[in-house]
């Protein structure tokens, strides 16, 4: 694990805080995606999967309080990506919860 420094604007940090918030319980160990997150996750990783194989995404509709995502059927490469993505948000849970303690620990020292 590495800790990286970025430049954001403080509108895209605020528009990123507010949804990581939302989607993160950082009081479980390791912290957790919120239900109702982990399905929005899942469809997201697919569809980075699909875009990065060249491919068009079919259809995403919002509409009676509902998300639909229209997905062509994966390859194997696309759901390579997809495991890939997801052992990458493991590794985020992990990383960002053993950040959390050490910090926590050096405070209480």
């Amino acid at each position: 694990m590495a800790i990286l420094s970025i430049n954001i604007t403080t509108e895209s940090y605020d528009h990123l805080m507010m949804i990581l918030s939302a989607a993160i319980d950082t009081s479980k160990d390791p912290i957790e995606i919120r239900t109702g997150f982990t399905d929005l996750v899942t469809a997201l990783h697919q569809m980075v999967a699909v875009r990065n194989s060249g491919k068009t995404l079919s259809t995403v509709t919002l509409g009676s309080g509902q998300l639909q995502i229209t997905l062509p059927a994966l390859s194997q490469t696309e759901k390579d990506k997809v495991t890939e993505l997801n052992n990458m948000v493991d590794m985020c849970r992990n990383s960002i919860s053993a950040t959390n303690k050490t910090i926590k620990l050096v405070l209480e020292v």
